[in-house]
């Protein structure tokens, strides 16, 4: 395994990423879909633990972590797997950014690692699964923005290798999280659209697939979509400030021009 080309520069940022503008279609489809309180998704394996995570309250007794991570085919290799090359965490309360890594993988020539520019030397499992430790995440609720436990099979494969897979929580204390949005919406809410809808002109969109940026979207995001599921007063307060908020783009976003 040959470790990747080390480029020290203050942050980590994909300069060949367009940058994201608002998505009429999923502004139309959140607005339409704003007026009543959200349901949860009837087929989720998730919905246990979506309760919890509602009613959590003020106390935070379980600590909530949003990860998210960035896979790579590796160069050269005529296959459809992908390996894990980075991955970061950030406690969903605190706004801490608990884990930002990149993680050792199988770099031949060519390999679009090359492209990013590094704050530290890429670490391999035993590394990360210490980290893992040092933080607890074990004993963390985990949320993704997935259907699957894509993210959470790619990670513990990779601590594995070092045999600290434990380190990681199971899947069942893993809230998929784009289960229970997609239910509610007439449209596939992709991290890439719906963001830039609730938060047009934010920073971090011009970041989007680096996973530091991705995660934090991810955590805002939720942050603000959170009280859809509110069936009381503030919850209701809070969809309709958003539906407003989102007819208002919709129609600037139709006198400049912006597609769906």
């Amino acid at each position: 395994m040959v470790r990747c080309k080390v480029l020290y520069r203050p942050h980590q940022v994909r300069h060949f990423r367009p940058y994201l503008v608002p998505n009429i279609t999923t502004m139309r489809s959140l607005a339409d879909n704003l007026t009543d309180a959200w349901r949860l998704c009837d087929q989720s394996v998730c919905n246990s633990l979506m309760q919890n995570f509602l009613i959590r309250g003020a106390s935070q007794e379980q600590r909530w972590v949003c990860l998210d991570i960035a896979t790579i085919k590796p160069a050269g290799v005529a296959t459809t797997s992908k390996e894990i090359w980075q991955i970061d965490l950030v406690d969903y309360d605190a706004g801490e950014v608990l884990i930002d890594e990149y993680l050792k993988h199988s770099c031949l020539s060519g390999c679009h690692c090359e492209r990013m520019l590094h704050q530290s030397p890429d670490i391999d499992p035993e590394a990360l699964g210490k980290l893992f430790q040092a933080k607890g995440i074990s004993q963390c609720n985990i949320l993704v923005w997935c259907k699957n436990f894509f993210d959470m099979r790619h990670i513990r494969a990779f601590l594995a290798k070092a045999g600290l897979e434990a380190a990681l929580p199971a899947d069942k204390q893993c809230l998929l999280i784009l289960n229970q949005v997609e239910v509610n919406t007439t449209s596939f809410p992709k991290l890439r659209t719906i963001y830039p809808a609730v938060f047009p002109g934010d920073q971090l969109i011009q970041q989007h697939h680096d996973a530091v940026a991705d995660v934090k979207m991810l955590r805002r995001l939720v942050a603000k979509l959170e009280l859809a599921w509110d069936c009381g007063l503030k919850g209701t307060e809070m969809r309709k400030a958003l539906q407003h908020q989102l007819q208002q783009q919709n129609t600037l976003d139709n006198f400049v021009g912006f597609k769906g």
